[in-house]
């Protein structure tokens, strides 16, 4: 699984959330862009839901970057404007070169 330099022609925000207290003495989840870097987006298969007559989309995507230590499970990507939770973060055979993500959208 490797990647030509120009394939990685999409541009990523890496998140992590802090939590803040409002004027209200609550809690509150704020996400916070700590990185950005370009990454090659190759949409899956959307798998379609239904389920008490409703339907629901799951947009996945396999998100392959450079190697980078400080992503897992507990950030977000912002590509293209929409939010996607990290499902999963590979070390690519662990040679500490490429991070391939299988991330879904956040609705």
């Amino acid at each position: 699984m490797t990647y030509a330099a120009q394939e990685l022609n999409t541009r990523v925000q890496i998140q992590k959330v802090t939590r803040i207290r409002d004027p209200l003495g609550g809690d509150r989840e704020v996400w916070s862009t700590f990185a950005e870097t370009f990454a090659k987006v190759e949409p899956l298969v959307g798998r379609e839901f239904i389920a008490a007559q409703a339907e629901h989309s799951e947009l996945t995507a396999k998100v392959t970057m450079r190697w980078r230590a400080d992503v897992s499970q507990l950030h977000r990507l912002m590509i293209r404007g929409d939010a996607y939770g990290i499902i999963s973060a590979q070390n690519i055979r662990y040679k500490n070169r490429e991070l391939l993500l299988y991330v879904k959208r956040i609705s």
